[in-house]
């Protein structure tokens, strides 16, 4: 059965909004990614989702969730307060793309999960042209099947990125901190994940979701469902 939900993480934002003692944050930069293997439920963390997220390759990149406030209305009778259905086509090019999961992170980056170019043990630095991070973004260092990490990568943590410039950076365990060293350069395809922002809510199918080879298929997310799922428990 598809289930879908606000994450746990998300409400508590919520709440402490009210309070004021949440970061603001920027409407323009909502994203909506997509996952496979999503085995995740409404307690996941950020790992959880980043780790299931799909490569950037065949033509999937995060979707920008942009919505003005004027189309965010109030449901007197029902309750809630919705904006309207949006709609996010994306096209699978060069080999079809699958998944079972959507997820929205707010104050997110732009972009998927990028193979890196190159990691230098003598510098400590990794090498991705026009990568867009800034000091202080959170990544995740993951490799392909059939690769291996660096030694002392952990492939399931938040780094930091510091000293970044236009197409390097380095990586450091807390922000602001000592450049992570790199022993060596590990084997394989080493991937960068972009790990900034927070939780909002994910969506999971009851079945792996194919676009063939060249086709398009349009994503829809509705906030209405998401409004539905709030007090369902831990699995929505």
């Amino acid at each position: 059965m598809a289930i879908g939900g606000y994450f746990r993480s998300w409400i508590e934002r919520s709440l402490k909004a009210q309070l004021g003692y949440a970061d603001p944050l920027d409407p323009t930069k909502f994203r909506l990614i997509l996952c496979t293997d999503a085995v995740w439920t409404a307690e996941a963390s950020i790992t959880d989702i980043l780790l299931t997220e799909i490569n950037n390759e065949y033509g999937y990149g995060r979707d920008n969730y942009a919505v003005a406030e004027a189309d965010i209305t109030y449901d007197a009778t029902r309750k809630t307060a919705t904006v309207p259905i949006q709609s996010w086509d994306l096209t699978a090019s060069g080999a079809s793309i699958q998944w079972d999961g959507i997820a929205m992170i707010a104050n997110a980056h732009p972009n998927a999960p990028t193979l890196l170019e190159s990691v230098d043990p003598a510098t400590d630095t990794l090498t991705l042209t026009g990568h867009g991070l800034a000091n202080g973004d959170r990544v995740m260092l993951t490799v392909d099947a059939g690769g291996a990490l660096p030694t002392g990568v952990d492939g399931t943590v938040l780094y930091y990125a510091v000293n970044t410039s236009a197409d390097t950076f380095q990586v450091s365990p807390s922000e602001g901190g000592s450049p992570m060293a790199f022993s060596d350069t590990g084997a394989g395809d080493l991937r960068l994940r972009y790990g900034s922002g927070e939780l909002v809510a994910g969506f999971r199918a009851d079945s792996i979701k194919t676009i063939p080879d060249g086709a398009t298929h349009t994503l829809q997310w509705n906030f209405l469902l998401m409004n539905s799922a709030l007090s369902s428990g831990t699995s929505w």
